[in-house]
């Protein structure tokens, strides 16, 4: 039941504010997690990303996950393969816990650095992160996420 009040306060809190402006953006992001991914943009270089979740493993029941982390974007910056893209970096909160144990909920700390390929015709971007999260509820590990992803922007 929390993860529904998350989710439904993170569409709320990001679409509600971007109708027609096409500064919000929804896609998927694949890896660690897998699952939607958003982005609205604040300006050119400042944005607010989130991703909800469910990671399934064959060790635990299901895991529900959410990420939001605020970015500070250098757009075309970096070349790679002949290509211009913009990098990134952040930091933000994750959350995680077991749907079958309320016990097993953990709060993390998330630095997360990517790049970003913004196509200039149409209204979508791909990227690439990495992230490090520190939990420290219940118990402080370190942990190393990567994913890509794709987001159409409204």
């Amino acid at each position: 039941m929390k993860y529904k009040v998350l989710i439904v306060f993170y569409l709320i809190l990001l679409c509600g504010h971007s109708y027609g402006k096409e500064n919000f953006g929804l896609g998927a992001i694949l890896g660690a997690p897998t699952g939607i991914s958003g982005n609205y943009k604040l300006s050119e270089k400042n944005s607010v990303d989130f991703a909800i979740a469910f990671l399934l493993s064959s060790a635990d029941s299901d895991k529900f996950y959410t990420h939001g982390t605020y970015l500070w974007h250098k757009p075309k910056s970096l070349k790679v393969f002949g290509q211009v893209l913009g990098w990134y970096y952040g930091l933000g909160a994750r959350t995680r816990y077991l749907e079958s144990d309320d016990d097993n909920f953990k709060l993390a700390a998330r630095g997360s650095l990517g790049a970003l390929w913004d196509f200039q015709n149409v209204p979508c971007d791909l990227f690439a992160e990495s992230s490090v999260n520190v939990n420290f509820i219940p118990s402080t590990d370190v942990g190393l996420n990567l994913a890509i992803g794709a987001r159409y922007y409204f």
